[in-house]
C-alpha cells in the first residue's frame, strides 16, 4: 500500500501543478479580454480621404474624394516623362492620378488645358467623347468642350450621365485597370481606380465600367452624377500617401491634389 502511495504522490503533485498553470493562464487571457478603446478617425480634416471597396463583380475599387476643386492641378508629362513617384515629389502632391490619353506622336488625343493655357485643341471622336474641366463655377463633365477653363482634358468614353450608367457597345474591349474621374451632387470631384485584386494591372472591361460606377455610387453613397473614363492599363497610376498603383509605361498627364 505504501509503495502505491509513493507512486501516486508524484502524479498527484504533477496534476496540482497543471491545474495551477491552467488557472493562471486563464486569468491572463481574461486580462486580454478587457475592451480597448479605439480612436475613430475623422476624415473631415483630410483634403482628400481615400476609401476602398470590393464590388460584387469581383473587382477592387479605390477612390479619392477631393474636398476642394481649387486643390486639383493638371500637368502634361509627354516631354519630361517623369515617373508618377517623381512627379508626385516634384509637385508635392498629396495624391496623384494619371490623366488622359496620348497618341503615337506624343500629343494629347484631344483638348488639353493646364493653368488656363490650351495646349491642344478638341477633336471629334466617338470614343473620346467627353471633357472633364474646372472653371470658376466648379468641376464639370460634359460632351462639349468648355468655353473657359483653368484645367481640362478630353477623354472617354463617358460612363455615367445624370446619375445613370451609359450602355456601351465596343468592338474591341479588353480587361484592364481603369481610372475614372467623377463629379457628385455637391460638386465634388472623385478619382476612382478599378482593378483585379490579384493582378492590379488587370481589371474590368470598359463595357462593365458604367455598372461598376453605378454600384459603387449607390453602395458607398457617393452620389455620383457624371463620370468619365481616363487612361488606364499600363499607362495608369494612382498614388496616395498609403496606397500606390504605379505605371509600366509613361503616363501622358496627371492630376495632382495639393495639400
Amino acid at each position: 500500500m505504501k509503495k502505491l502511495f509513493y507512486i501516486l504522490l508524484p502524479l498527484l503533485a504533477l496534476l496540482i501543478a497543471l491545474i495551477f498553470l491552467y488557472v493562471s493562464k486563464g486569468n491572463k487571457n481574461d486580462d486580454l479580454k478587457i475592451p480597448i478603446k479605439e480612436e475613430n478617425i475623422n476624415d473631415s480634416f483630410s483634403p482628400t480621404p481615400i476609401s476602398t471597396k470590393e464590388v460584387n463583380r469581383g473587382y477592387q475599387t479605390t477612390w479619392i474624394l477631393a474636398r476642394s476643386v481649387s486643390k486639383i492641378k493638371l500637368f502634361l508629362n509627354l516631354e519630361e516623362k517623369l515617373s508618377s513617384n517623381d512627379a508626385a515629389t516634384k509637385h508635392n502632391c498629396d495624391n496623384l492620378v494619371s490623366g488622359g490619353f496620348y497618341d503615337t506622336e506624343n500629343n494629347p488625343i484631344g483638348l488639353f488645358i493646364t493653368d488656363g493655357k490650351k495646349l491642344e485643341e478638341s477633336k471629334v471622336s466617338q470614343l473620346f467623347n467627353g471633357y472633364f474641366y474646372i472653371d470658376p463655377e466648379g468641376a464639370h463633365i460634359e460632351s462639349l468642350p468648355p468655353t473657359k477653363a483653368t484645367i481640362g482634358l478630353q477623354a472617354g468614353p463617358i460612363l455615367y450621365i445624370n446619375q445613370k450608367p451609359v450602355k456601351l457597345s465596343l468592338e474591341k474591349d479588353e480587361a484592364a485597370r481603369r481610372i475614372v474621374v467623377a463629379t457628385t451632387k455637391e460638386g465634388k470631384v472623385i478619382f476612382i481606380v478599378a482593378y483585379t485584386k490579384g493582378n492590379p494591372l488587370s481589371g474590368p472591361r470598359l463595357t462593365e465600367l458604367p455598372e461598376i460606377i453605378d454600384e459603387l455610387s449607390k453602395n458607398a453613397k457617393l452620389d455620383i452624377v457624371d463620370a468619365l473614363n481616363l487612361d488606364g492599363g499600363a499607362h495608369s497610376a494612382f498614388l496616395t500617401k498609403s496606397f500606390q498603383l504605379t505605371e509600366i509605361s509613361t503616363i501622358g498627364s496627371y492630376f495632382c491634389t495639393e495639400p
